[in-house]
């Protein structure tokens, strides 16, 4: 061996113990929400609120408002209203103008974030049908109507015995399915309940109606609604031959018969 490979040899040797060992390297932590699925979902729910004095209505969030709503719509703490609840679908997020319109005849109208789950996101697929996504995503829905009724029952402005659900297709199958607490009416738009399994059909319809609305958008998949339905329950079925581009709950001929529905029941 030569005597300057030794040397090197030797340098090589000197540098390494001198390096010590390595420093380890520091985790990395993700900071979790500090509320879960359910709450987030309720927290960031949108809110319309009818404004005294007005025909105009107030939008805003759980978590945005800016005190309570009877603050906001300046009307007196001992104020309650009856509450829609919107369910919107995979594809078919809830516009405000909905909200909107809904409010302006008196009611507080609020719409769950399902989009602002982070733990478990609902199961919803571009490429898939109306009627596969109900079938991925209802158990999910049905879980948050249960927890948002519950926190509606424990808010001051909430008239406790009008509550209501509207369900926008693949999202109106969790509304025709809930079994929970007695809602006054449930209206589903764009769904004619069918499909199969635990999507099919209507659930619990003795203990509150349904106004079911269907356009030509819409493929009745095993029938429609109406032969779920009791005769005398106060139920109805309006299937509608055209297209339409808007919300089918927003068309003129339909908004005043939803509105109708939805007074036979708060003027019950």
């Amino acid at each position: 061996m030569s005597k300057n490979l030794v040397l090197f040899i030797g340098l090589l040797l000197s540098a390494c113990s001198d390096a010590g060992p390595p420093e380890p390297v520091k985790p990395v932590r993700f900071a979790a929400p500090p509320v879960s699925d359910l709450e987030t979902v309720w927290k960031n729910a949108l809110v319309a609120i009818p404004v005294r004095g007005t025909t105009g209505s107030l939008l805003t969030t759980n978590a945005g408002r800016a005190g309570p709503p009877q603050k906001l719509a300046g009307v007196g703490p001992e104020t309650r209203w009856p509450v829609i609840v919107v369910i919107g679908g995979c594809l078919q997020p809830v516009g405000a103008d909905l909200l909107r319109a809904l409010a302006e005849q008196g009611y507080v109208v609020l719409s769950p974030a399902s989009r602002s789950r982070f733990f478990n996101p609902l199961s919803c697929q571009l490429g898939q049908g109306v009627e596969q996504n109900a079938q991925s995503t209802t158990d999910m829905r049905k879980t948050e109507i249960t927890y948002v009724l519950k926190k509606l029952h424990q808010q001051t402005w909430t008239d406790k015995n009008n509550l209501f659900l509207i369900g926008l297709r693949d999202g109106a199958a969790a509304v025709a399915r809930y079994t929970g607490d007695k809602v006054q009416g449930r209206v589903l738009a764009e769904w004619a309940c069918g499909g199969s399994g635990a999507v099919a059909g209507i659930a619990a319809e003795e203990k509150s109606p349904v106004f079911a609305v269907t356009s030509a958008l819409t493929p009745t998949y095993a029938g429609d609604c109406s032969r779920y339905l009791r005769q005398g329950s106060g139920s109805e079925v309006l299937a509608l031959p055209q297209k339409y581009s808007n919300n089918v709950l927003l068309e003129p001929v339909i908004h005043t018969q939803l509105l109708r529905f939805l007074d036979a029941r708060l003027f019950r």
